[in-house]
């Protein structure tokens, strides 16, 4: 009898024990799993495959090796692991303070090198052809409605005063104590809703996600795990990498995706967007925003 995935214990007490019964090509493709949980959560198995030189078929053998039904049972017991390992915000902070002697120039170099990290697994996760036709979808919508609550609100609030530079049908919701039903009211299917959702994940952009994906109004769902309560509610998912040696997720990867995404809007979008950001230049150095020297 197959395992069940709601029976299975963690990944290591499930792979380990069969490692000396496995044959040396499934034994390296397990090797490849328990060192690399994330990539194989987060990616596709040709993306697995072309990261870590595995072809697929030695994967699904795997997979069925260790009493699963296929591969996608073993990506989903991945997909558990990555999730039992996210520790709160406390508990990064005290790991943080328990690193005594650290230099700043060595904390410095931590933070560098994992959001260098983050933005290689970045473009190597992203599907290319779904990010061009989302960024095509968003130059014809009607309107563009953002939203981002809790550690994601200042992220959202960047991304939409970039967008409102260049297109006044982008807006972001939920601000200034409008509710829900408010923000929702008026859009439908010809709008998109773009979702920011980071662990611990706010239930006010879930609930947004879910309330729109009913009523007809496609969702793209930015968010840091294929395992995210607003993944069944989205039309795109892009999952961004955010880990840190900081106690919040890591803004750098999101930042670099969120402006990608714009510029892939905006040279789409003709002499009426640099017609726009330049009027506002000007309107801007005309009354004073700007700081004149």
């Amino acid at each position: 009898m197959r395992r069940s995935r709601k029976t299975t214990p963690d990944l290591r007490q499930t792979v380990v024990p069969h490692i000396e019964s496995l044959t040396p090509a499934l034994r390296h493709a397990a090797d490849y799993i328990l060192k690399n949980p994330n990539n194989v959560a987060m990616r596709s198995l040709r993306q697995v495959a072309e990261i870590s030189g595995i072809n697929p078929p030695t994967f699904t053998r795997l997979a069925q090796s260790l009493g699963f039904n296929g591969y996608e049972e073993l990506r989903e017991l991945c997909r558990q692991d990555v999730e039992q390992a996210v520790t709160s915000f406390s508990e990064k902070a005290s790991a943080l303070q328990d690193h005594t002697g650290t230099t700043p120039g060595a904390l410095l170099s931590r933070h560098a090198s994992a959001s260098k990290a983050n933005i290689d697994h970045l473009l190597q996760g992203l599907e290319l052809a779904e990010l061009d036709v989302t960024a095509e979808q968003l130059a014809k919508a009607r309107n563009v409605a953002l939203v981002g609550a809790l550690s994601s609100a200042s992220l959202i609030d960047y991304l939409g005063y970039m967008a409102q530079m260049a297109f006044p049908n982008w807006r972001t919701l939920l601000r200034n104590h409008e509710t829900l039903s408010t923000a929702l009211n008026g859009l439908g299917p010809k709008d998109i809703m773009i979702v920011l959702a980071l662990k611990p994940y706010a239930s006010t952009a879930i609930e947004a996600a879910e309330r729109a994906h009913a009523a007809g109004i496609p969702v793209i769902a930015i968010t840091d795990s294929y395992t995210a309560p607003i993944v069944p509610h989205a039309s795109h998912t892009f999952v961004v990498p955010t880990d840190s040696p900081h106690f919040f997720a890591s803004a750098v990867p999101l930042i670099v995706f969120f402006e990608s995404l714009l510029s892939m809007v905006v040279r789409r979008s003709g002499k009426k967007t640099t017609k726009r950001i330049a009027e506002i230049e000007r309107e801007n150095h005309r009354s004073g925003d700007y700081w004149q020297s």
